[in-house]
């Protein structure tokens, strides 16, 4: 790796290169990679040019712009084929997004075909994407070019894809989730989230009557002998319960 300076040599041609991005700036610790390919042919050919190797999401679909470059010198059509190594449904499609299998170009003239890539859902790694152009008279007049596609995974969320289910699970990126339950559901032993109801012991000590079991449900509790309930409260009986406190012993006879 080396530095562009700003010289010439007059005895060579400068093939000009250039570069963009849109990054203006990089966080302390960033990094970004900048890549850049060369292609080298002989004149009377067709070249293809892949994209940059990019990263992709399972359960998308990606169209990748692919150039073709036909340098031969009449006219010419070219048949065209994609394969991904990983098996993935692929689709060849023209700038308007039209099913495509081959492709007529004049001499010394470029156009771009969208190879576009359907990833399944359980894609993991690599898979590189190649197109292939034919001439659909000589095919000794063929080229190909290939991008790498590396798949980045979404890990799943115990929200979105395991409602009602607690414990560890997987995330679908080759690791584990934990999913636990919302009070006052506890994980069964099947690891599905479940109401434990309320107790008279353990949540209504010295109660009774009907209560909320907390699972929507009625829960009735009673007292221990000798005491009775009072009010929604367990109480000790009264031992000698007070007479009538205003007796009339001797009405008047008259």
């Amino acid at each position: 790796m080396g530095l562009v300076n700003d010289t010439t040599n007059p005895l060579k041609h400068d093939a000009a290169y250039a570069m963009q991005w849109e990054k203006g700036v990089l966080a302390v610790g960033e990094t970004w990679n900048i890549s850049m390919n060369e292609i080298f042919t002989t004149m009377n050919g067709v070249i293809v040019a892949a994209p940059s190797d990019t990263d992709v999401t399972a359960g998308t679909t990606e169209d990748l712009p692919f150039a073709i470059i036909n340098t031969m010198p009449g006219a010419r059509t070219y048949n065209l084929s994609a394969v991904s190594s990983g098996g993935y449904p692929i689709q060849i499609l023209d700038a308007a997004l039209n099913p495509i299998g081959s492709i007529v170009m004049a001499s010394m003239t470029e156009d771009t075909v969208i190879v576009r890539v359907d990833i399944p859902v359980a894609a993991v790694g690599t898979s590189s994407i190649t197109l292939t152009a034919v001439d659909s008279i000589d095919p000794t007049v063929n080229g190909n070019d290939a991008v790498d596609l590396t798949i980045t995974c979404t890990p799943k969320t115990c929200a979105d894809d395991y409602p009602g289910e607690c414990g560890t699970l997987d995330d679908g990126c080759e690791g584990d989730l934990t999913c636990t339950c919302i009070a006052p559901e506890v994980c069964n032993d099947d690891g599905r989230c479940e109401c434990e109801p309320k107790t008279c012991a353990d949540d209504y000590p010295g109660e009774c009557g009907t209560l909320d079991d907390g699972c929507g449900d009625d829960l009735t509790c009673t007292c221990t002998a000798p005491e009775v309930c009072d009010e929604g409260v367990c109480v000790e009986p009264d031992p000698d319960p007070d007479p009538d406190p205003d007796p009339d012993p001797d009405p008047d006879p008259d």
